[in-house]
């Protein structure tokens, strides 16, 4: 079985839900040297102009923001997580010099390949029910017919719930073993919140173990291209059509 997304163009909309993207690198880390922790001492001074930190910080999860906040790296003995908010996501290709800070974060670490990588889109839509209307009515103006052909009768009656999500999993047997999660649904407000979201994630993941590091940028694009093509299957052609308007 194949992950049954159609190959979509991909572009850049206009209007968009996407809140934030996420890139991690798992892997085997082992601090042998001293040359190895001098290193790391120098990448955190060159990179981030932050003197102090050594790599027994890396055992703390040590996380970076920018100072506007909108990115936000995770360093740790056995991984490293560039998350990007919107508005400064635009596409794949505008955020390469933050994940080049990844790769050299590994070069400096030694590693020579990854034990998995993730990458994942989280989106959210707010919305306001008129004229009564249901949950159930507002995800499908939203969500496309086949994501949602498969919620039971159980799940009909979701007006009394603040929360509800549904998981969807594919893996790409034929060509790659790749695992594809898909994550939907609703939350109703709450006191920090003005108005009910909508929420879908889209996440691929490798399964096989042993990613040489030349290979992991043509993976990461390929896996950019399965995002967006998830993306698509998983949203109306109305909403698709209302994003390309400027």
């Amino acid at each position: 079985m194949v992950f049954p997304f159609p190959y979509v163009e991909r572009m850049v909309y206009p209007k968009t839900f996407l809140r934030d993207v996420h890139f991690i690198f798992f892997f085997d880390s082992l601090i042998t040297s001293d040359e190895q922790k001098t290193n790391i001492h120098n990448f955190f001074i060159s990179t981030f102009n932050l003197e102090d930190i050594t790599i027994d910080d890396l055992g703390k999860n040590l996380c970076v923001y920018s100072k506007d906040e909108m990115i936000r790296f995770d360093f740790s003995m056995n991984h490293v997580e560039l998350a990007i908010k919107q508005p400064l996501y635009r596409s794949y290709e505008n955020v390469s010099i933050w994940r080049g800070l990844m790769f050299k974060f590994l070069s400096n670490l030694g590693i020579k390949e990854l034990k998995k990588l993730i990458m994942y889109k989280y989106n959210e839509l707010e919305y306001q029910s008129k004229d009564g209307r249901k949950v159930n009515s507002v995800m499908s103006d939203v969500f496309s017919m086949q994501l949602m052909a498969d919620i039971s009768e159980t799940d009909n009656n979701l007006e009394d719930l603040t929360r509800w999500e549904k998981t969807k999993t594919f893996v790409d047997e034929e060509r790659s073993n790749n695992l594809f999660t898909i994550e939907y649904g609703f939350r109703k407000k709450n006191t920090d919140q003005k108005s009910d979201s909508l929420i879908l994630k889209t996440q691929i993941e490798s399964k096989d173990t042993g990613i040489a590091l030349n290979n992991i940028e043509k993976m990461m694009t390929s896996f950019n291209q399965e995002l967006d093509n998830g993306f698509h299957w998983c949203v109306n052609p109305d909403v698709i059509e209302i994003m390309k308007k400027v």
